[in-house]
């Protein structure tokens, strides 16, 4: 949205009280809402086709469950503070990027000593993570209203590469 708010209040759904940037939040936001009315995963087999995947044909969702998953708890453990569920699974849609792209320092440092051995090494490669613009400014890091999966799977790839140099 162009008006520099994330949010709507006169909206009533997910999708019309907060402003999502980009398709992918908006896709994430069907299925968040979803896993929250029915408590399951929705179009996860060749059988449960989603239709607005491949359109006309379908597809099943292959994005990561646990992304998903994540803004859904969240949204409802905050959803006692914030009111109601609705604005919970909202911000929780809103801040769960940002969150998962801030832990990203975190194996970045201990990757970075793991290889070079020097704790200042690792201090400038999450520093250097922390600020690069791709990692701030968009959903390959840690961008907020920008509820796609990027950062989530950044994060864990980092631990992957982190845990096989460690082994």
């Amino acid at each position: 949205a162009t008006s520099g708010v994330a949010i709507n209040p006169e909206g009533d759904t997910l999708g019309e009280k907060f402003y999502l940037s980009g398709p992918d939040p908006y896709y994430n936001g069907r299925i968040v809402e979803e896993i929250a009315e029915t408590g399951h995963h929705p179009f996860t087999t060749q059988d449960d086709k989603d239709p607005l995947l491949n359109y006309p044909f379908g597809r099943y969702n292959s994005r990561p469950p646990v992304f998903d998953w994540t803004m859904v708890l969240l949204g409802k453990a905050i959803t006692p503070i914030v009111g109601n569920e609705t604005d919970a699974l909202g911000y929780a849609m809103q801040i769960t990027p940002a969150i998962f792209g801030a832990l990203l320092v975190i194996p970045v440092y201990f990757l970075a000593y793991e290889l070079f051995g020097c704790r200042k090494i690792g201090v400038v490669a999450a520093l250097l993570v922390a600020l690069t613009p791709i990692h701030l400014g968009s959903g390959h890091g840690s961008a907020y209203t920008l509820a796609d999966h990027d950062s989530f799977a950044l994060l864990f790839t980092t631990l992957t590469f982190l845990f096989l140099v460690k082994a």
